[in-house]
């Protein structure tokens, strides 16, 4: 009797599904460094500007959308954590590249697995 139980014990545990709660993570806000004429210039430009912090929410929506990770509200720090290099300055042009770093980097199979 006393093993029939220990064996019960053991499926329960065993058949239990494991919920494992998501990966917390820190998303910080793009900066744009402007190293062209006009923009030293300039200064920066109310569309880049603007396009910076829609690349940022569009980054952290889709984090969270994933179900993957819980995206942490944060206070802004300068961090560089990764980069991606794109050509032209529309809102096409700043989407692909988050899009990218999305599909490349962040929910990218595998990223931060231990190597």
């Amino acid at each position: 009797m006393r093993n029939l139980s220990r064996l019960i014990a053991l499926i329960l545990l065993v058949s239990a599904p494991a919920h494992a709660e998501p990966a917390k993570i820190a998303v910080f806000d793009f900066e744009l460094v402007d190293t062209s004429l006009q923009g030293e210039v300039n200064g920066p430009r109310a569309d880049e500007q603007r396009r910076l912090r829609e690349a940022g929410d569009q980054l952290r929506k889709a984090l969270a959308d994933s179900g993957k990770f819980i995206v942490l509200d944060i206070a802004p720090v300068l961090v560089t954590a990764m980069s991606a290099d794109f050509r032209g300055n529309t809102d096409e042009s700043w989407t692909r590249t988050t899009s990218y770093l999305l599909r490349n980097r962040l929910l990218a199979p595998n990223y931060g697995a231990p190597q």
